[in-house]
């Protein structure tokens, strides 16, 4: 009698818990991300290119040609500069994640950049903006692409430019935008 009254108590516990667990609230991220409504290349000369022709972004003003989904983990700039001293997770490192972006929307891009004779490769991500977004990055993408960097490309490794989103919030910035660049292709 007393294990069969020990069972029941357990199966009781079992639903309790079940039930309670079920209650969690789940974030609704969608009301937690807005979107971009525009955006801003900087210098001159500079091309970025979707490879499969879908949008071409030159210097000046241009209306973001997608977005991804909020909740990627390589959204979030402390994940990479933060919370592992090598800079990773997932053992990736931000530079070794482009592909990972791929997953979340990012798209394949070549840049055009008047320090280079032949494109580049690229992946380009464009996040979505928190709702408690604020400073310059709050309203707008601005991308640069330094020749610094693109020096370093030509020398063979991958470069990864990105901008950083404040937010009134969370100590955690974000990233609005994170461009890989390689002078080979990306997988």
């Amino acid at each position: 009698m007393m294990f069969v009254s020990a069972v029941l108590r357990f199966i009781c516990l079992s639903v309790l818990l079940v039930s309670l667990a079920s209650c969690v609230a789940v974030p609704d991220f969608e009301a937690m991300f807005g979107p971009y409504k525009s955006a801003k290349l900087e210098g001159q000369d500079i091309k970025i290119m979707a490879e499969d022709k879908s949008f071409e972004i030159v210097p000046g003003e241009f209306e973001p040609p997608f977005q991804t989904t909020p909740m990627s983990p390589i959204i979030w700039t402390s994940i990479y500069s933060e919370t592992l001293p090598d800079g990773s997770i997932y053992d990736t490192s931000l530079a070794d994640s482009a592909s990972h972006a791929l997953t979340y929307g990012a798209k394949k891009v070549r840049l055009y950049h008047p320090v280079v004779d032949q494109p580049l490769y690229g992946v380009l991500l464009f996040n979505q903006k928190p709702v408690t977004a604020v400073g310059s990055a709050a309203n707008f993408y601005s991308i640069q692409i330094p020749e610094a960097k693109i020096a370093k490309v030509k020398q063979g490794s991958v470069q990864v430019l990105y901008e950083s989103v404040d937010r009134t919030d969370y100590s955690i910035n974000m990233y609005a935008w994170v461009l890989w660049v390689s002078d080979q292709p990306f997988e």
